[in-house]
């Protein structure tokens, strides 16, 4: 009986999913034919308990079907549009199931030395079993001893399905208190213990495989150079566009490393953003994709840098920074940004470049800056490009650099007002410098919102009425609500 159990469970298994890889392509063109990615993934899950309930009724465990079908998605040009999906119900129903599985444990059970020692004993069990079944086949494809040992040691903390197993057999009455105790001491054992021996395995350089690793030579490597970084960070945007167009699915692997990844059917593109270098790595055969790819992506800039050659009313978009109205529930609390320390209440200088200065000075004296010079830099780069003394004698020095870890900003007045070529014409007397990460995200653009806000008529005046730094914070983190009439009365 139990070799018929084997033999089916292996053939229903092993048949169904030879299926699954062979017609993982026209699944995926099914599947993409509901157009919306949403749509997609919800018609992935859907799939994926169809098959589990038939397996249930062959007399196998649902969640080989399940798996079925997720190993014949995984090299599928939508397996990562699936798991983004399908990510939120992942977050939910996982810490649900261990949750649930916790409730069922009997702690006093746990008390028992006969059930400590049996759940040891298991666990040394499980984990030769996970190190022995996954290492040694590791051992058959090239993998040296040190190779497979980080294998095995590497599968011993999944044990999700042993928790699975015991779950359903407990459901059927098929486990005791006791057992079901013994199996999450091994859980735990293998979920603390594996890693800590994984970390030693690897801190070794020496290579797990028998032989030198060759590189693959069917792939190739095409790099590309732009003037700057944020030239090169706007291509990509649009380079994305000319991709997605073409029916590809792009994702993108890591913000900070600015990995992504190219999909569409077999064809696999890698691409990498560093600074104001973009490197493709591809097959020989799609180098060709990617130069048209990138050909039409310069002409479409192309077009676009020739309409901003037209004349662009940058004047009337600056002049309603300050028109805001009233602080609402999606403006920032500058508390969290903004301390005494980071004010000046009378700034020395008397230029532009030495108010930035000084400001800059009170950042680093903070311990906000890494480099005083680079955030100097990005600072004076951004008012190249154009002014930022808007009007009313206000101006708000900001840059992009990663010598800051967070959004930081420092405030000064100067009564005497500084040239910092305002629309108006007019000196500055309150200036803001704030500085951004270029590689994380920042709420930049809620603080701009939020200190516009706070800039209207009548918060000028208080301002300029401060003669103390503790005066100045409680002016800004404690501002007084505007009337709306008031934030948008003619100035």
């Amino acid at each position: 009986h139990v070799g018929m159990v084997t033999a089916r469970a292996v053939g229903v298994w092993l048949g169904a999913t030879i299926l699954g890889l062979v017609g993982s392509l026209k699944i995926s063109f099914l599947l993409k034919s509901f157009g919306e990615r949403t749509s997609i993934a919800i018609m992935a899950l859907g799939l994926a308990l169809v098959l589990a309930g038939l397996f249930e009724e062959v007399g196998l465990a649902m969640i080989i079907g399940a798996y079925v079908m997720g190993l014949s998605l995984s090299k599928a040009d939508i397996s990562h549009v699936i798991r983004e999906k399908l990510s939120p119900i992942y977050a939910l129903l996982v810490p649900v199931f261990f949750c649930t599985m916790g409730m069922q444990i009997d702690l006093t059970a746990l008390a028992s030395p006969a059930v400590v020692i049996f759940g040891i004993v298991y666990a040394v069990v499980a984990m030769a079993a996970k190190v022995l079944g996954c290492g040694l086949p590791a051992m058959l494809t090239q993998f040296n001893l040190r190779g497979a040992a980080r294998i095995g040691f590497g599968m011993a903390p999944r044990c999700e399905v042993a928790l699975i197993i015991a779950g359903v057999a407990l459901a059927m009455h098929l486990l005791s208190p006791e057992i079901l105790a013994a199996v999450i001491i091994m859980v735990m054992v293998n979920t603390l213990i594996a890693p800590l021996v994984v970390v030693l395995l690897f801190r070794s350089p020496a290579r797990g495989t028998r032989k030198p690793v060759v590189d693959d030579k069917t792939r190739t490597s095409a790099k590309f150079e732009f003037p700057s970084m944020e030239v090169a960070e706007f291509f990509v945007q649009k380079l994305v566009t000319v991709f997605e167009d073409d029916g590809f699915f792009v994702h993108r692997l890591s913000r900070q490393e600015g990995l992504y990844q190219l999909r569409k059917d077999y064809t696999v593109i890698d691409f990498h953003q560093s600074a104001a270098e973009l490197t493709f790595s591809c097959d020989h055969k799609t180098v060709p994709l990617v130069n048209a790819a990138m050909f039409e992506t310069v002409a479409e800039l192309e077009q676009a840098f020739c309409e901003l050659r037209k004349p662009l009313d940058s004047q009337s978009i600056r002049t309603r920074l300050l028109e805001a109205g009233p602080l609402g529930p999606h403006t920032l609390r500058l508390k969290g940004y903004l301390t005494p320390r980071l004010i000046q209440p009378s700034l020395e200088g008397s230029t532009k470049a030495e108010v930035i200065d000084e400001l800059l000075e009170l950042l680093a004296e903070s311990g906000l800056l890494h480099d005083v010079e680079t955030a100097r830099q990005a600072v004076w780069q951004r008012e190249e490009s154009m002014s930022t003394g808007l009007q009313y004698g206000v101006a708000i020095p900001h840059g992009k650099t990663d010598a800051v870890d967070r959004l930081v900003c420092a405030i000064g007045l100067k009564k005497q007002g500084v040239d910092f070529n305002a629309m108006d014409g007019q000196p500055s007397e309150i200036i803001i410098l704030t500085l951004s990460p270029k590689t994380k995200p920042a709420p930049h653009v809620q603080f701009m919102s939020t200190v516009s806000q706070i800039l209207t008529r009548s918060g000028r005046q208080r301002i300029l009425q401060c003669k103390t730094r503790r005066q100045l914070y409680k002016a800004f983190t404690s501002p007084v609500l505007q009337q709306p009439e008031d934030a948008i009365s003619a100035e």
